[in-house]
């Protein structure tokens, strides 16, 4: 169980992410090499895919909504993936994506491509 701390303004939120070895728990979908439109984007999140159940306080998810400070609206997605065929490894590849849903104050959201972040942790 990982506990998130995000500071944004004057709000303060905690998030849990839950962490599982089956395989239909560990997040959404990554494009693998069968589904990914173009080599490039192996391992990145699949947004073709529908919008999981978002996480909330009261609700764990793998995908949550995250609005900043001048009401922009982001979805957040992300998956957790063991990467050591070692079965006491303990390190994990976190992969994050975010793509603007809708943007404030009138302005269009024109073309705003999802930005991807990977990382290695440890559970």
């Amino acid at each position: 169980m990982r506990t998130w701390l995000a500071t944004a303004a004057f709000v303060t939120r905690r998030v849990t992410i839950k962490t599982s070895t089956a395989a239909a728990l560990l997040g959404i979908f990554l494009f693998t090499a069968g589904t990914a439109p173009t080599p490039v984007q192996v391992g990145d999140v699949d947004w073709t895919q529908p919008t999981p159940a978002l996480a909330t306080g009261a609700a764990q998810g793998y995908a949550m909504q995250y609005r900043t400070c001048n009401n922009d609206l982001y979805e957040v997605r992300w998956n957790v993936m063991e990467v050591s065929p070692n079965p006491s490894s303990r390190i994990s590849l976190l992969t994050v994506s975010s793509r603007q849903v809708s943007a404030a104050n009138g302005r269009a959201t024109l073309f705003a491509p999802p930005t991807t972040l990977r990382t290695l942790i440890e559970n």
